[in-house]
């Protein structure tokens, strides 16, 4: 190629010096000698059809092809000349696309395919952990089958390409758009000027810094970086390709090596490199594998002629019609066992060249050999300690940002203290309840309805051992364990406790000051009693009310725990966590709308009644005022709580501590107002003390005036009510004709 891309003159050299050691060996072809006649394709696809056909239909006949360079012309060729029955043998071709043993019938390639680079990219990005890549590469063609084969191989290795993008003349747009997709691992493929600019941009982008690593095909030619043809200086140029991987195939390690043919790897390198500094040529890589492909053909052609004398025919008798030569020919190249300067020669059923990948890297101006990739055993050889990088440790450098996901652990401290206060609060309630069983035949205790009481403590003993569950499943339930049906069970009966609960609590005070309003408002000719049992029945339909939602709640979309991110943290350079917790939750917010709704109307319904009873005096009926407190105080905290609970609700440790504090500090008022002055009052005073105290409660309750004002209230309450009822009889009787 020319102008500025890829020049192939140097495989001439290379081929020349090849025809001339085949035609002076003893053993090869002995009774021919071998000639070359070639053209240069200038890799364009007019040109190689011209000078084809100019060569097939002019004298003398021609046995095989050797090329093209250029693997877009040697698929042009390889399409064309089976009906020629020529068999072609490629030096420097090795697109993934040339394997089609249908479209290519007679082609066989001595460059490794690429293939193997693409494998060999794999296990260097598994190597240092990469799993992210990007891709870039010229629209014109010539590299979209190998860039194809490569996202294939990396999607086999688990390895993401997030981008993979072309230019035609300026990378300019698909640079940047690596760069916003964060891509550091970035995989080019490209000729050498395309190469320059590319670089030449990240210059400017500035993505040649440490955090990116650049790969590029490692057959260009020596110096590469050092041609002046982009906007950049030449210096830019090269400080950014420095670092830079390269990935070449290879089969060959030990220079001096005995081969098949008449040099080793040193002497050939040695007599190329003097031919090319004194000619016009350019040294290339592919010239080794230019003189390997005209002994290919040698050997091949002095196997078929061999095979020939066995019908009584000679490589003479071939003309573009001999199907049985070309046969012959053909399966003399493909059972190729030779070592060349390249290493050893064979070819695979599809025509490709068994190899390996030789791993460089741009250090200081030059090309060093790193690694090995060995195709045949599909392993890196070599240290990967012998890399060079630009980083501030000198390590490899990342695929990206280093995004560490971190369960957020609720604070501890945080959690010792509540759940301290939960257990005090547990105590608590234990000593009141042992206190209430012991004395419950004592009056002063008796009057305040043990029964309920005893309802009260077990709902208060929930709502304190749920602040303690409801901190170790956010905390250590959660980290402990990966069954999520065991974490959405945790979910499930943490909610049910706390509504349970709260029910069982609130709904007995309720309902404790329900009665006291009850007595108030009765007609006095009325004999009902409202007795414990009623109340119990009461408590225990609204627990009924809460089983059934729950249960429909669970059965219909149950609650699950679910991954929450949290905001990413940068933690230090280019290293990020992203926090996360597990929270309980369900697909419709309306099944926890329908709970809160009910709990509110009890507390609605609660407060409606303090209100209404909170002047009375009566000392029998002294609950009024603190089931009062009670009721003002949860109605309070449910107020605030609820909301937070909604705008924090990724702050686990503000979420927690609200809702914690409100549950211990509503229970603990709770106890404090309503059951524990009866227990402290029974452990102050004598039986016989108590028998006074109640007489005189009793005598004062007779005597005293009840709370004119409240009773007064509550009675015109009433008879306003029982008037509207007889004016709309009164209005409904008019309606119908009859007379009042």
């Amino acid at each position: 190629m020319q102008d500025g891309l890829w020049d192939g003159s140097g495989i001439l050299p290379a081929s020349e010096m090849a025809i001339e050691d085949v035609n002076n060996h003893p053993d090869i072809l002995t009774n021919y000698e071998l000639r070359m006649v070639w053209n240069n394709s200038k890799c364009a696809h007019g040109p190689t059809i011209r000078s084809l056909f100019h060569q097939i239909y002019s004298e003398p006949t021609k046995l095989m092809i050797l090329g093209a360079g250029c693997s877009s012309q040697t698929s042009t060729i390889a399409e064309t000349v089976p009906p020629w029955n020529l068999v072609q043998v490629s030096h420097a071709s090795s697109a993934p696309g040339l394997d089609d043993r249908v479209k290519y019938p007679l082609l066989f390639k001595v460059h490794p395919s690429e293939k193997v680079t693409n494998v060999a990219r794999a296990a260097l990005m598994q190597k240092f952990g990469w799993k992210r890549a990007a891709l870039l590469y010229t629209d014109d063609g010539s590299f979209n089958a190998i860039m194809a084969d490569l996202q294939k191989v990396f999607e086999q290795n688990n390895i993401t390409v997030i981008v993979s993008d072309t230019f035609s003349d300026d990378p300019k747009h698909a640079l940047q758009n690596i760069k916003r997709k964060d891509g550091r691992i970035i995989i080019a493929a490209a000729f050498e000027d395309n190469a320059r600019k590319i670089l030449c941009e990240a210059h400017k982008l500035d993505m040649t810094s440490g955090i990116f690593t650049w790969m590029f095909p490692g057959w260009y030619a020596t110096d590469w970086w050092k041609v002046n043809d982009t906007t950049c200086d030449q210096a830019d140029i090269e400080k950014a390709a420095t670092g830079s991987i390269g990935f070449v195939v290879s089969s060959s390690t030990d220079v001096d090596a005995q081969t098949d043919v008449s040099k080793t790897a040193r002497e050939f390198t040695e007599h190329y490199t003097n031919l090319t500094q004194n000619g016009n040529y350019a040294a290339l890589e592919y010239g080794p594998y230019g003189y390997d492909s005209v002994w290919v053909i040698a050997f091949a052609l002095d196997k078929a002629s061999q095979a020939l004398t066995n019908i009584s025919k000679s490589l003479e008798d071939f003309t573009y019609d001999s199907d049985d030569i070309a046969d012959i020919i053909f399966k003399s190249v493909d059972t190729t066992n030779i070592t060349g300067v390249t290493g050893d020669i064979k070819f695979d059923s599809y025509g490709m060249r068994i190899g390996s990948t030789t791993i460089h890297q741009l250090q200081d101006s030059s090309t060093v050999t790193i690694m090995r990739y060995d195709d045949s055993t599909g392993e890196l050889q070599g240290t990967s300690n012998s890399f060079t990088w630009k980083t501030e440790s000198g390590g490899p450098p990342s695929d990206g940002p280093l995004v560490t996901t971190e369960w957020k652990k609720l604070n501890q401290p945080l959690f010792y203290v509540l759940s301290t206060l939960a257990v005090i609060g547990d105590l608590f309630v234990i000593f009141i309840f042992i206190m209430n069983i012991r004395f419950k035949h004592r009056k002063i205790i008796k009057l305040s309805s043990p029964n309920l009481n005893y309802i009260i403590c077990g709902g208060s003993i929930i709502l304190y051992t749920g602040v303690i569950l409801n901190g170790m499943i956010t905390d250590d339930l959660t980290k402990a364990t990966e069954d999520t049906d065991v974490l959405a069970l945790s979910c499930i009966i943490n909610t049910w406790l706390f509504v349970v609960g709260f029910t069982a609590t609130i709904g007995t005070v309720v309902a404790k000051d329900w009665r006291i309003y009850r007595i108030l408002t009765q007609d006095k000719t009325s004999k009902q009693t409202i007795k414990d049992w009623h109340l119990i029945c009461g408590v225990s339909v609204l627990v009924f009310i809460d089983f059934i939602t729950m249960t429909i709640w669970t059965a219909v979309d149950p609650l699950v725990y679910e991954k929450t991110s949290l905001d990413t943290e940068k933690t230090g350079q280019d290293v990020f966590v992203e926090p996360y917790i597990l929270t309980c939750s369900s697909k419709s917010y309306a099944w926890m709308g329908v709970i809160m709704a009910v709990k509110g109307l009890l507390l609605l319904f609660g407060a409606f009644i303090a209100v209404e009873t909170r002047n009375i005096k009566m000392n029998l009926l002294n609950e009024a005022k603190e089931i009062a407190l009670t009721i003002y105080t949860v109605l309070v905290l449910a107020g605030i709580g609820v909301p937070i609970n909604f705008v924090v609700e990724k702050n686990i440790d503000f979420k927690y501590g609200v809702t914690s504090i409100f549950v211990i500090l509503g229970t603990t008022v709770m106890l404090a107002a309503c059951l524990f002055p009866k227990v402290y009052t029974v452990l102050k005073i004598s039986v016989a003390d108590e028998s006074v105290m109640v007489a005189n409660m009793r005598a004062q309750t007779v005597n005293a005036p009840v709370d004119k004002s409240t009773v007064l209230k509550i009675q015109i309450t009433q008879l306003e009510s029982k008037l509207k009822k007889v004016e709309d009889e009164l209005h409904s009787y008019k309606s119908n004709g009859v007379d009042g």
